[in-house]
């Protein structure tokens, strides 16, 4: 199996977490959590997008991630 990479696996994240703070889904009106690139210097860089309902209420350097953390079935 190839390895899965933050923009190719599809599992929903649970959380984010940094070295001093977290945001997590369920939490603070937070609801879900998504991954995506966004065009960088030379090349695309992943970011999560933090949503409260269907807006984007802020959007994650994943440079700043320490653990990304999924929702287990």
């Amino acid at each position: 199996m190839p390895a899965r990479t933050i923009l190719t696996d599809e599992r929903p994240i649970s959380g984010l977490f940094f070295e001093a703070d977290s945001i997590q889904a369920g939490s603070n009106g937070v609801t879900h959590i998504e991954a995506y690139q966004e065009p960088g210097q030379g090349a695309y860089v992943p970011w999560f997008a933090v949503f409260e309902d269907a807006e984007i209420v802020s959007r994650v350097n994943a440079a700043h991630v320490v653990q990304v953390v999924y929702f287990t079935e």
